[in-house]
Parts: C-alpha cells; structure tokens; sequence
C-alpha cells in the first residue's frame, strides 16, 4: 500500500499570466501512482488539463483560492490528509486498452467527492454567511 506524502507549498502559489482578466488556479494534487500530495497553479492559460489529471492518474482538487498563503495550503493539507489516504489506499492504476488509468474504489470515491466539497468556494461562502448570520442573532 502507498503512503501519503505531503509536501507543502514554500512559496504562494499565486500567478497571474500578462493580459489574463484573472490569476491561474490553484490545486491541491495527489498523485495516485507515487502518493505524493502536493499544492500547485495550473501552468497553462485556459486552465487545461494535464493528460495524467484527464486520465485520472492523478487528482486534482481545486482550491478555493489563488490567495491564499503556503500556511493556509499547509494547513488544509494537514487537516484534509486522513480524506487523502482514503483516495489513496482504494486507488489503482490500470491499463483500460488504451491508457493507464486511475480508478477508485466506492471508499475512495466519496472520499475525493468530500475533499472537492470541503474545498467547494460557493459552499464555504454559504457556511460562512450562515454563521455571521448566527452571531449577529
């Protein structure tokens, strides 16, 4: 079984390409093959997807913004990692006739969905009204 590797961000991972209206976006990514859970910005204009993230091989989980600090990525790494494990551990990478591809069991499955919902901006920003709203009372 793989072991979940973090490794944190340094560095902010803001970028902002010249003549682009907004910055690039940011991830939060596992790499199903080598278990390693990194933080990084999507490098190409256009947000275009990698043929690993395509294919499943890795994962990527976006974030729910370019601005926030390595601290800030270190810690929603950390307190996101026991959901990370599970992807992990019901992960595999199989050869479908065409490509290797990442598959997940039904365990590793609602674990990815809980990690893109806890990461959910819409969401968050919902939660966070709510609870403005609670103290106000």
């Amino acid at each position: 079984m793989k072991r979940l590797q973090i490794v944190k961000p340094t560095e902010p991972l803001l970028n902002w390409y010249p003549q682009q209206t907004q910055p690039q976006s940011t991830y939060l990514v596992l790499d199903l093959d080598s278990g390693v859970l990194t933080a990084d910005y999507n490098h190409d204009i256009g947000d275009a997807v990698p043929m690993s993230v395509w294919h499943g091989r890795v994962r990527r989980y976006r974030l729910p913004s370019p601005y926030l600090t390595p601290d800030c990525i270190g810690a929603i790494m950390d307190e996101l990692a026991p959901l990370f494990e599970r992807v992990l551990a019901g992960s595999e990478i199989v050869w479908d006739g065409s490509n290797l591809v990442g598959q997940l069991d039904d365990d590793a499955a609602q674990a990815s969905e809980a990690i893109a919902n806890k990461l959910d901006f819409d969401r968050l920003q919902t939660e966070l009204e709510f609870i403005e709203e609670e103290e106000e009372k």
